[in-house]
Parts: structure tokens; C-alpha cells; sequence
């Protein structure tokens, strides 16, 4: 039973990574967007910003192009901050000392050896919650079965048991008595079904 159990728990890692990696795609496709369309934006600037000091006022132009080098610049800052978005996803960060892309597991960067400042990560908060004592997930009030191993969530007496609802646009179905689960979900919190 335990090979079986560890099998699920594979399987259904797989399929979280697998979601996750679609998911990070979709985000990166959409930044890259983003940054195709400021680039867009520069390239104009540009044009005008050489269109009026040609045309008109080459002899004194500081005065007519501010707005432009300034939306230059607030362009050049959402690129920064795309980037920063995508650096996220693709959980890397930039060292301190010399600015390479560094993977966030690293201890030292691999461009110049600087030790890497740790990067603190919060638990997740869920309130009302109790411990799965299988896997020591946190699950929701109201939850008779752990959605990360399956095991039986055993709820202390003082403690009611509260029905908590999925959100309706990142749901599934359990098939055997139809309770609404999380995508991620691997067993049903009502029955203790195999999703």
C-alpha cells in the first residue's frame, strides 16, 4: 500500500510541476509581451524625439523634448520591472556584487563568487487550519482528508468543523461524491478518493 502511496504523491508532484511549468510559460509569454510592446513604445519616442530636434529645434530641444525622454525613461523602468517579474518565475535573482543572473538555490554566485544573501521564505497562512500528522500540511478547517498525501485529517473536538469552498474558477470535481476540490488536489477532502 505504501508503494502505491508513493506513487500517487509522484504522479500527482509530476502534475503540479508540469501546471506550474504551463502556468510560468503563459506568464513569461505575457511579460514578453509586455516588454515587446515598451520597446514599441521607445522606438517611437525615439522617432519623435529625432523628428522634432531635426525639423524644428535643433539649436535648443530641452525644452520641447522632456516629455519624451521621460517616457523614454518610464519606459526603460517597466522593461527593469519585467524583467524582474520573469527573474521570479524563472527563480533566479541578480547578485548584489556584479548583477549576474543567479539561481536562488545558490549559495555563491557563479559569475564572481559573492556569497548570496538568503532568501527568507514565509509559510503559507491559512487560517483556522489544522496539520496533516502524515505530511505536516496545513489543510483548511472543515477538510476530513489531507489533499497532499490523504491521510484521515483528525480534528481536535474544541475545533468546529467549518465547510470551506474552493474558489468556483480553480476548482475540479471529485468524481466518486462530487465535492468541489483545488486543482492541485490529489484526494478528495470528502471522501479520501484518488483525484
Amino acid at each position: 500500500m505504501a508503494f502505491f502511496d508513493q506513487v500517487g504523491r509522484k504522479i500527482s508532484k509530476v502534475g503540479q510541476d508540469v501546471a506550474q511549468s504551463t502556468k510560468n510559460f503563459t506568464e513569461i509569454s505575457r511579460l514578453n509581451s509586455l516588454i515587446d510592446e515598451e520597446n514599441g513604445k521607445i522606438r517611437q519616442y525615439y522617432h519623435e524625439i529625432g523628428k522634432i530636434y531635426f525639423e524644428n529645434f535643433k539649436d535648443a530641444p530641452e525644452a520641447v523634448l522632456v516629455n519624451y525622454i521621460e517616457a523614454v525613461k518610464m519606459s526603460f523602468a517597466e522593461i527593469d520591472r519585467y524583467n524582474e517579474q520573469i527573474k521570479t518565475i524563472k527563480g533566479i535573482r541578480s547578485c548584489p556584487t556584479c548583477g549576474g543572473d543567479v539561481i536562488n538555490e545558490s549559495v555563491f554566485c557563479n559569475h564572481c563568487g559573492t556569497r548570496m544573501p538568503e532568501i527568507m521564505r514565509p509559510e503559507p497562512i491559512i487560517e483556522n487550519g489544522v496539520r496533516c500528522v502524515n505530511c505536516n500540511s496545513v489543510m483548511p478547517d472543515g477538510f476530513k482528508f489531507c489533499t497532499n498525501c490523504g491521510a484521515a485529517i483528525t480534528v481536535p473536538e474544541a475545533a468546529p468543523a467549518q465547510e470551506e469552498e474552493a474558489p468556483v474558477s480553480d476548482t475540479k470535481v471529485c468524481v466518486m461524491c462530487g465535492k468541489e476540490l483545488a486543482l492541485d488536489a490529489a484526494f478528495c477532502t470528502e471522501c479520501g478518493s484518488k483525484c
